[in-house]
């Protein structure tokens, strides 16, 4: 999986006869400024998380489906990096224009995320490990 900065999109590839392929392209929800930033993947490969600055967002999609089925609203600005905890339970925004941090619950069987704090400080926060 390659995400596209500028295009703010996501393509898929398989490896065959020793090359990558692209076999499938997505674009995310975008406006005038968007650009995307990060790229996560579950353990399981079921699911794709992926950060888009200027839209301040994370778009969720079912890779098996090919289908984008979340697209949340970050509470910051400029999401630069965000993770997910290593259970897979939440997930932790970086949005480094407004100094915070944003906390996410994620649901393992559906892929989506629900918003539980977006309050925590964090000044220019630009990456979250675990």
């Amino acid at each position: 999986y390659v995400i596209h900065e500028y295009e703010c999109s996501v393509t898929f590839h398989a490896f065959k006869d020793n090359y990558f392929v692209e076999t499938h392209k997505m674009f995310l929800p975008r406006n005038d400024r968007s650009s995307a930033s990060a790229i996560r993947i579950t353990h399981d490969e079921k699911f794709l998380y992926l950060a888009n600055r200027g839209r301040e967002s994370l778009s969720v999609i079912n890779i098996e489906l090919k289908e984008l089925i979340q697209t949340v609203d970050t509470c910051g600005e400029h999401p630069r990096d965000f993770n997910l905890s290593l259970d897979e339970k939440f997930v932790v925004v970086a949005n480094m224009h407004s100094d915070n941090l944003t906390l996410f619950e994620r649901d393992s069987a559906t892929g989506k995320l629900t918003l539980l704090q977006k309050d925590i400080y964090l000044k220019k926060g630009a990456a979250i490990l675990f």
